[in-house]
C-alpha cells in the first residue's frame, strides 16, 4: 500500500467521512440497503473506471520529479499531491472497490436463492465480487519494484520506489544472471554520425564494414573499415578487441577528402563528435544509442537460486516474465553503454488468481443469463 500524501489522505477521508453521512441518516441497515441503489452502483463503477483510465496513462510508479518534468510543476505536483502516480494502491482507490464490493454483497444477498432460474444472477454477481476482492487485495499487499544484475552476477535485492528514494527489499530467493543479449533487426552496430562545421546533425549511415557516406557539405568520402565491440589496441595490433561483448565499443574509418585519406578510431564512450588532421577536421561521432541500434528484443537468462541450488530459470524478455512462488520478473531495461547488466521489473500481485477466477464467473453468468436460461425457458415450453 502507497504512503499516504496530504492529497491522498484528503481523498481518503472525505470517503470515509461520506460514508459516515451515510450511515448518520440511514443507520447500518438502511445504509445496507442503500448500497442496493443502482444509481449509487453506477457512480461507484464510473468513479473506478475513470481512475483506472488515468492510472493507465499516467506511467505509475516514478519519481515526483519526472512528473515536474513531464507536465510541469502545477499538474505534476497535482499528480504527486493526490497519489496519482500510484493510483492503484492508494487507501482511497482500494476504499472506492471495497465500497463496491460490498455493494455487489448487498444487491446479492437480497435475491440469494439457489433455484434455476436464479442461477445466472448469484454466478455473475459472484464473479463481480471476485473481481472487486481481487483488484483490493492487489492494490493493498501487492508490491512493484526494480532489480538490477550484473552479467554473471546474483542477487535477492529488489528496489521499491518511494518519493525520489528507492529503498532496498529482499526476496526470500536469489536470481542470478547467467547472460544478457540484444537481438537486433540489423547488424546491431549502431551508427557513425557526421554532424555540419558548426554542431548540427548532417546525416548517419550504420556502421558496418564498408559503409560509405558522402558529405556534400564537407566534400568528402567517409568508410567504415572495422567494428570493435570490445576496443583494446596494443603495441602489435592497434586494432584489436577483447572479446565480443560490446564492452568498449569504437569504429575505425577512413576519411578521403581532397585527393588525401586518413584513418582514425572512434569511441562511443567519447561523447563529443570531434575532427582532427586524421579525419580531415571532419565532425563525425559513433553512437550506439537506442534509435540506432535497431534493437529486436533483449533477453536475459535468469535462474533461479534458492538454498544454494538452482531450483529453476528461463529467458526472460518483454511480455514474457519469469514467475516464482507469487512473484514475476519481467525484462525492463538495460545497460545501454556496455551491456553489462540487465534491469528487470518485479511484480507481486496476490489478488490475480481471484481477479481470473472472478473474470470467468462473469462470463459464465452471462452465458446462462442470455443463452442457457432461455434456451431452457424455450424446451419447457
Amino acid at each position: 500500500m502507497q504512503d499516504l500524501s496530504t492529497g491522498s489522505l484528503l481523498l481518503s477521508l472525505a470517503l470515509i467521512i461520506g460514508l459516515s453521512i451515510l450511515c448518520g441518516m440511514y443507520g447500518l441497515r438502511g445504509l445496507w440497503k442503500f448500497l442496493r441503489n443502482l444509481k449509487f452502483a453506477i457512480a461507484l463503477i464510473a468513479a473506478i473506471c475513470l481512475f483506472t483510465l488515468l492510472g493507465s496513462l499516467l506511467i505509475q510508479d516514478r519519481p515526483p520529479s519526472s512528473y515536474m518534468q513531464t507536465y510541469g510543476p502545477e499538474w505534476g505536483g497535482l499528480i504527486v499531491f493526490f497519489g496519482f502516480d500510484d493510483v492503484f494502491h492508494t487507501f482511497w482507490f482500494n476504499g472506492i472497490l471495497l465500497v463496491l464490493c460490498c455493494s455487489i454483497l448487498s444487491c446479492a444477498s437480497q435475491r440469494f436463492r439457489f433455484t434455476l432460474n436464479n442461477l445466472g444472477f448469484l454466478i455473475t454477481h459472484t464473479g463481480l465480487l471476485l473481481i472487486g476482492v481481487g483488484a483490493f487485495v492487489t492494490g493493498v499487499f501487492g508490491l512493484s519494484g526494480r532489480m538490477i544484475l550484473n552479467e554473471g552476477g546474483c542477487s535477492s535485492v529488489f528496489y521499491q520506489p518511494e518519493g525520489d528514494r528507492m529503498n532496498p527489499s529482499s526476496l526470500p530467493f536469489s536470481l542470478m544472471c547467467e547472460r544478457f543479449w540484444l537481438d537486433h533487426y540489423d547488424s546491431g552496430n549502431g551508427a557513425l554520425i557526421v554532424f555540419r562545421p558548426d554542431g548540427q546533425y548532417e546525416q548517419h549511415v550504420t556502421a558496418d564494414p564498408g559503409t560509405r557516406v558522402f558529405s556534400m557539405v564537407y566534400d568528402a568520402t567517409v568508410t567504415v573499415l572495422d567494428v570493435f565491440p570490445d576496443y583494446h589496441p596494443d603495441g602489435n595490433n592497434p586494432a584489436a578487441t577483447r572479446s565480443e561483448k560490446w564492452r568498449n565499443p569504437a569504429i575505425r574509418v577512413q576519411v578521403e577528402r581532397n585527393g588525401t585519406s586518413g584513418e582514425t578510431v572512434l569511441s562511443y564512450l567519447d561523447p563529443n563528435p570531434h575532427g582532427n588532421a586524421q579525419t580531415r577536421d571532419i565532425l563525425m561521432q559513433y553512437s550506439r544509442e537506442p534509435q540506432f541500434l535497431h534493437v529486436k528484443s533483449y533477453n536475459s537468462r535468469i535462474n533461479l537460486i534458492e538454498d544454494g541450488k538452482v531450483v529453476g530459470g528461463k529467458r526472460v524478455i518483454v511480455n514474457d516474465p519469469l514467475r516464482y512462488r507469487g512473484y514475476a520478473f519481467y525484462q525492463s531495461d538495460w545497460d545501454k553503454d556496455r551491456e553489462s547488466y540487465t534491469i528487470l521489473e518485479v511484480k507481486k500481485d496476490p489478488g490475480d488468481e481471484i481477479f481470473y477466477v472472478g473474470g470467468v464467473l462473469v462470463m459464465a453468468g452471462v452465458i446462462w443469463i442470455f443463452y442457457v436460461k432461455p434456451f431452457l425457458r424455450g424446451r419447457k415450453s
